[in-house]
């Protein structure tokens, strides 16, 4: 992310503004996403996240220090999983218990990414100016549904 912010073009402040715009959406992102793995888990009766603390959408609850340093060097990084103990689920199979966990957090990604894209095609309000041009020329500052998916 730095190294592309760098190489974008815009002046210092642009480059500061867009790489806490950024920081903020994938900390948010990263946070949202675990916290719907933990919110499945507790729905099918594991008590884990919650034992834990994950049941949150605090981002300093959810973000990796090493997968942060990563997500400002090189554009992608990583959250701490969220430890869910399939033999605590009630009513339901192991396995259909940990694929409904599974597909919650990038269910919810896809899930804010297409209420971003509303809000951004119907209001037109952009974060800043120069933010648009990013995220729809295919540069890969604007490859947040990527880094944010897994």
């Amino acid at each position: 992310m730095i190294r592309t912010l760098l190489n974008s073009g815009l002046s210092f402040q642009e480059m500061i503004l867009h790489g806490m715009v950024i920081f903020l959406v994938l900390s948010y992102s990263l946070s949202i996403h675990e916290f719907m793995h933990g919110f499945s888990a507790v729905k099918l009766g594991d008590d884990t996240p919650r034992l834990q603390g994950r049941l949150t959408m605090n981002p300093l609850a959810h973000l990796d220090p090493i997968g942060s340093l990563m997500m400002l060097l090189v554009g992608f990084g990583w959250a701490k999983p969220v430890q869910v103990n399939p033999l605590n689920f009630k009513n339901i199979d192991r396995k259909k218990g940990m694929m409904l966990v599974s597909l919650a957090g990038p269910g919810m990604n896809i899930l804010v990414a297409f209420i971003a894209m509303v809000l951004i095609r119907f209001t037109r309000v952009m974060p800043l100016p120069s933010l648009r041009t990013s995220l729809f020329t295919g540069k890969k500052m604007g490859s947040l549904v990527e880094v944010t998916a897994g």
